[in-house]
């Protein structure tokens, strides 16, 4: 099992992590393999891999492949208003990472900011905390 990002996978109470990383190399999860080719060989497919880190390649010979891409951000809304916003739609990431609040903006009648799945395809979680984190300075 190849999987594109390690954040996926549920936080393990402490007692059970040695247990979820055995688990985990049992299956032969890696987390920096690029997928750069399948190919049949006889009744099976032969998939080729690439280390986004090492750059070394590496074969995996299996019966089915399946390939899990993600979705493309639903951020048509935010493109089409982001011009009549007060902040054009950016967010100051040196004031959010210090925990300060965003500036006012120079005209538009409110303020726009991407978070959760206008981003990137992201669980409900993840815009819940993009949120949090814009709103706790208010």
């Amino acid at each position: 099992m190849l999987h594109r990002s390690e954040q996926e996978l549920p936080e393990p109470l402490h007692r059970c992590k040695i247990g979820l990383k055995i688990h985990v190399f049992e299956f032969i999860v890696s987390f920096d393999l690029q997928l750069t080719s399948v190919q049949r060989t006889g009744n099976k497919l032969e998939a080729t891999f690439v280390n986004e880190i090492t750059g070394q390649t590496s074969l995996m010979i299996a019966d089915q492949t399946v390939v899990e891409r993600g979705t493309l951000p639903a951020d048509t809304l935010y493109h089409e208003i982001r011009t009549a916003s007060a902040n054009d739609g950016v967010t100051d990431i040196d004031r959010l990472l210090a925990g300060e609040a965003q500036p006012e903006g120079e005209n538009g009648a409110f303020r726009l900011y991407r978070i959760g799945d206008a981003v990137s395809s992201r669980n409900i979680y993840s815009a819940i905390l993009d949120a949090a984190r814009l709103c706790n300075t208010i």
